[in-house]
C-alpha cells in the first residue's frame, strides 16, 4: 500500500487542494488520501460536515490500517469485500466441505454496527471513485456499486423507561459543579431529544426566551445554524441556570457545555464523545448498565415518552427535527407491538 501510496508525493499540490485533512498511514502522510478530503471534492464536499469529512478520514485510515497489516499493496474489490467480512466478523461454521463458511447475520463481539460498517463502506467508495478520475492507471474503481449494510431504521437502542429517567436524575450529585453539569446535561437531552452534536454545537445565546417561553435554539445535523426550537420545561431551565452560575466565562457566544480537564480543553465546547461518556456514566451510576443504553437512548426515550403519552405523531416529530413523519411513525409503530395481545391469547390457549 505505502508503495504506490506514495507514488504521487505532489498530487495535493498540483490538484490545488486546500483545506485538506491530514492523514497518517504507517508513520508516512499519504498524499492521495489526504488529497481525497479536500474541501470541495464532489463526494465529500464543501457541503458536507467537519464531522463527516472526520468519520470519512477515520474510516480510511482503519482501511489503510488494514491493508498494511495484511501486506497488501495492490488493493482488488475482493479486498474490499474481505475488510467489510472482517468489519462484520460474523461467526463461522465448518460445513460438509470441511471449509469455513460465515452465519450470515450472526454477530460476534468484534462485529461493527452495521451502521459502522455502512460508513466504512461509503468513505471506501468515495475514496476509489475520486482516485480513479485522478489516477486511473493506479486506482481503478475497485468498489463501484460495492454495497454496505443497510442500517436498522429504529436501530438497536434501548430507551429508558420515566420511573428509570427519575432514577438516574436522583443519583446525581448536585453538590459539585460537576454534577450540577452532568444533571443539567441529562435533564436537558432527556427532555429535549438532543442529539449529542446538537448538544455540542449550543452556546449560551441560544438558551434563551421566545415569546415569553424558555427555549433553546437547536443546530440541527446538516443544519448550518441554529434554525430550529425546542421548549424548555421550567424544572430544566433551573438545571441549567444553576449550571451556568457555576461558569466563570458564562458569556453568550461561550459553548453552553464545557469542559473541565485540565488536558488543554478547559474551556471548550464538549465533544460528542464527552458528552456521550457522561450521559452513560450517568446511567450506569444508576445501575442501568445495558450496553444497549447510551447517549442516543434518551433521544428514543424523549420520543417514546412523548408518544405514550398521547402526543400528536406530527408534533413529536417537529419536536424531534424529523425530517419525515415516517421516521416519528416507527416509534409510533413500535409502540402500537407492544400493545398487540396476540401473544397473551396464544398463551391462554397453552397454558390455561
Amino acid at each position: 500500500m505505502k508503495d504506490y501510496m506514495n507514488a504521487l508525493p505532489v498530487m495535493a499540490e498540483e490538484a490545488d487542494f486546500s483545506n485538506i485533512l491530514e492523514v497518517n498511514f504507517g508513520g508516512t502522510r499519504s498524499a492521495d488520501i489526504v488529497a481525497c478530503m479536500k474541501q470541495d471534492y464532489a463526494g465529500i464536499s464543501g457541503n458536507e460536515k467537519e464531522a463527516t469529512k472526520a468519520v470519512y478520514t477515520r474510516c480510511l485510515r482503519q482501511f489503510a490500517a488494514w491493508l498494511e497489516a495484511n501486506g497488501i499493496t495492490q488493493p482488488s474489490r475482493e479486498d474490499v469485500l474481505d475488510f467489510k467480512r472482517h468489519l462484520q466478523a460474523f461467526e463461522t461454521y465448518k460445513g460438509k466441505d470441511g471449509k469455513l463458511h460465515i452465519k450470515e447475520g450472526a454477530r460476534t463481539a468484534a462485529s461493527k454496527s452495521a451502521a459502522t460498517v455502512q460508513n466504512y463502506i461509503i468513505a471506501i467508495r468515495q475514496f476509489f471513485k475520486w482516485a480513479s478520475i485522478q489516477v486511473p492507471q493506479l486506482y481503478p474503481d475497485i468498489s463501484a456499486g460495492l454495497k454496505g449494510e443497510t442500517p436498522k431504521k429504529y436501530g438497536n437502542k434501548k430507551n429508558l423507561l420515566k420511573d428509570e429517567v427519575k432514577a438516574v436524575l436522583a443519583s446525581i450529585d448536585r453538590t459539585t459543579d460537576e454534577g450540577k453539569r452532568a444533571y443539567a446535561l441529562f435533564c436537558l437531552v432527556v427532555t429535549a431529544g438532543l442529539r449529542t452534536i446538537e448538544v455540542s454545537r449550543a452556546k449560551i445565546k441560544d438558551f434563551t426566551t421566545e415569546a415569553g417561553v424558555h427555549v433553546l435554539k437547536v443546530q440541527g445535523k446538516g443544519h448550518d445554524s441554529a434554525d430550529a426550537v425546542v421548549a424548555l420545561p421550567d424544572p430544566v431551565v433551573k438545571a441549567v441556570r444553576e449550571y451556568l452560575a457555576t461558569r466563570t466565562d458564562a458569556k453568550q457566544e461561550a459553548p453552553l457545555f464545557t469542559s473541565t480537564s485540565r488536558n488543554g480543553s478547559k474551556g471548550c465546547a464538549l465533544t460528542t464523545r464527552s458528552i456521550s461518556g457522561m450521559l452513560k456514566a450517568c446511567m450506569v451510576q444508576a445501575g442501568f448498565n445495558d450496553p444497549m443504553l447510551t447517549a442516543h437512548s434518551l433521544r428514543h426515550t424523549a420520543v417514546t415518552l412523548a408518544l405514550m403519552a398521547g402526543e400528536d405523531p406530527t408534533k413529536v416529530q417537529q419536536f424531534a427535527r424529523h425530517k419525515s413523519l415516517d421516521t416519528t411513525m416507527i416509534y409510533s409503530h413500535a409502540l402500537e407491538a407492544t400493545k398487540n395481545t396476540c401473544s397473551g391469547t396464544v398463551a391462554a390457549c397453552i397454558f390455561d
